[in-house]
């Protein structure tokens, strides 16, 4: 999926970036007997929110961020 984020992500990003992003992600869908049952999506919500500017800091004194 590729965007701009344009409007708040509610708890996540409250104010729009405008920055472009790209996000990989795959959605797994289970069919039982001709007809779908559950359908799940899978995306890189660590690398959605790096693109859009989060620093995130990890155990150990590891920083990731956007440069």
């Amino acid at each position: 999926m590729r965007g701009i984020q344009d409007r708040p992500i509610p708890g996540r990003i409250e104010i729009p970036s405008n920055k472009e992003f790209k996000v990989k992600g795959v959605t797994i869908i289970e069919v039982k007997d001709g007809r779908i049952t559950k359908a799940t999506d899978y995306m890189d919500l660590l690398g959605f929110m790096i693109q859009l500017g989060a620093r995130v800091e990890l155990p150990g004194g590891v920083v990731l961020e956007r440069k």
